[in-house]
């Protein structure tokens, strides 16, 4: 590979570790190494003279009294004091649709922290500062931010801490500037067209043409013209970074009322397509699969993939649910249909696998399901969904047969099929939900879940551990930009890959650059791959299992 270097450096923590030397890749305890290609496809460079490292954290050591798989709500135990307020009174049909949450490191203390989304008042933005994991404080922003949809963490200006692109009721989003202590400042309003008088609900950040910088794709709708419920559609559009943001909006019928969109290497050929998930999709436009040519221009392949499924599209999901290396997609919808689950079969086509997974959270005639989310609850190598769920009362009367507080619905991948959790987990609380971020919240190795419900407060439920469950953890750092990077872990024979996303974690939210891959009863990690969209390449081979590893330009 032309340009190529390789280096490694292992930083192994103290706390009593006898391996607390460096090793470079020449060294016989050589564990992997880091290459870099070409700078990026279209030439700018990405930093390559500074190699990407990994360092190796301690073992933890799970003392099985809390077992994994079962949930606690421990709100009342985080300093956490906010409450969603879903009201806006300029904006009754905005009431009651989104509450959403950022959910990473802002102030740079290797804990995580939120930022709630709220529409009938403030953000609820909470830092750890130093004080360890899940001791949150509140932290007042700088002017009022109210009328929020959603928020997605990313590094908008490439200075290595993250920033946070949101979605409000006017306008066409904007982004808040993080100082890198965690200070937010309001940065700047998206550009938008004059045209445009929909809401863009919902966005994500990804490196469409990866050049090393974040760009933005914002999906619209609804259009609701004189009080009318009836809908019109809203284009797509690209938010391409060149020395600015410049506005593309999307080819191919940009006629949906977009509620998720979700950045996925869906053909394998390492760069970021579109799935989008529209709601009125069989009166508008179904669901739209666009993928991506390398340069940032996007074929519409919906009908001919089969992702087109014209549903009540609220929240999507992306994962490798049968661990065959091709990434599947799950629409949340609503009653009298039901949620999909799209089997990628490789080829460029997907199999509506949906009853042969006892995949869908409706039940029968009732239901409304909102933002899901792919979770490997007890590390056993197969991801497991959680959808959130409840409705609005009034705002759809043809649905009204719906409860507002609804359980929200675990569904556990039992090797090909998914089979419904009841309240085993304690994660089926009934409410008035949106969505769910999967994220470690204490650093067990095993993930939580960040639940956000209109009008209440939010749910953290806190996994318990399992240690003869194996797993190894992953955080990217900010260089290279994560998002988009893909992670491969060989173990045993198996092969599993995960995806940082921006804009795929259910519901106008967006998690962590950091994840756990479980393995089960395996307890060794045959090789460790991390392909950034830039095309550097990170390996590593006979990785021990149960500690993380941060890997990146630290």
């Amino acid at each position: 590979m032309r340009g190529a270097f390789t280096a490694l450096i292992l930083v192994l923590a103290a706390c009593g570790s006898s391996h607390d030397d460096e090793h470079m890749q020449g060294d016989p305890h050589h564990y992997g190494d880091s290459s870099h290609g070409e700078a990026g496809r279209n030439g700018r460079v990405n930093e390559a003279a500074v190699p990407v490292r990994m360092t190796i954290g301690d073992r933890v050591v799970c003392d099985g009294t809390h077992p994994a798989g079962i949930f606690r709500d421990v709100y009342e135990l985080t300093g956490l004091d906010f409450i969603h307020q879903g009201e806006h009174p300029s904006q009754p049909l905005a009431s009651g649709v989104y509450a959403g949450v950022a959910v990473a490191d802002f102030d740079g203390d290797s804990e995580l922290d939120l930022y709630f989304t709220n529409i009938g008042g403030p953000p609820g933005y909470y830092l750890t500062e130093g004080r360890g994991s899940l001791q949150w404080q509140r932290k007042i922003l700088e002017r009022d931010m109210s009328g929020q949809f959603a928020a997605y963490p990313g590094d908008a200006d490439g200075d290595g801490d993250l920033d946070i692109l949101f979605t409000p009721l006017y306008l066409h989003g904007g982004l808040l500037s993080n100082d890198g202590a965690g200070r937010l400042t309001s940065d700047m309003w998206l550009p938008g067209p004059e045209s445009m008088s929909s809401t863009e609900l919902t966005a994500a950040w990804f490196d469409a043409d990866a050049d090393g910088r974040l760009d933005i794709v914002m999906a619209g709708g609804p259009e609701h013209q004189g009080g009318s419920t009836e809908p019109n559609g809203a284009p797509e559009r690209l938010l391409m970074w060149d020395n600015g943001y410049q506005t593309t909006i999307l080819a191919a019928e940009p006629n949906g009322e977009a509620f998720a969109v979700a950045p996925a290497d869906i053909d394998n050929d390492g760069d970021l397509d579109l799935y989008v998930v529209n709601d009125f999709g069989m009166m508008l436009q179904p669901n739209r699969l666009l993928l991506n040519n390398r340069v940032g221009a996007f074929a519409d392949v919906s009908s001919q993939s089969g992702a087109d499924v014209a549903v009540w599209g609220m929240g999507v999901a992306v994962g490798d649910v049968n661990n065959d290396g091709w990434l599947d997609l799950y629409a949340a919808t609503m009653s009298p249909e039901h949620d999909r689950l799209m089997i990628n079969l490789g080829d460029g086509s997907f199999d509506d696998a949906t009853f042969d997974w006892n995949a869908s959270s409706i039940m029968v005639s009732s239901g409304v399901a909102w933002g899901p989310a792919f979770i490997d609850i007890e590390n056993d190598g197969d991801l497991d969904l959680y959808v959130a769920r409840g409705h609005h009362p009034g705002l759809m009367p043809d649905v009204d047969h719906n409860a507002a507080l609804q359980p929200n619905v675990l569904l556990v991948n039992e090797g090909g099929r998914f089979e419904h959790d009841g309240d085993a987990s304690g994660l089926s609380n009934p409410a008035w939900s949106r969505t769910a971020v999967p994220a470690d919240l204490d650093k067990n190795g095993f993930m939580d879940l960040v639940v956000v419900n209109i009008g209440a407060a939010p749910n953290i439920y806190m996994n318990g551990c399992d240690p003869d469950a194996h797993w190894v953890g992953i955080t990217l750092t900010n260089r290279p930009q994560p998002i988009g990077a893909r992670i491969t872990v060989e173990a045993g024979g198996s092969v599993f890959i995960r995806e940082f996303g921006s804009g795929s974690e259910g519901l106008g939210s967006g998690g962590p650059t950091s994840l756990t891959i479980g393995i089960g009863e395996l307890e060794t990690v045959d090789s460790l791959r991390v392909q950034w969209l830039t095309g550097e390449v990170f390996e590593a081979e006979s990785v021990e299992v149960d500690r993380y590893y941060s890997i990146g330009r630290l």
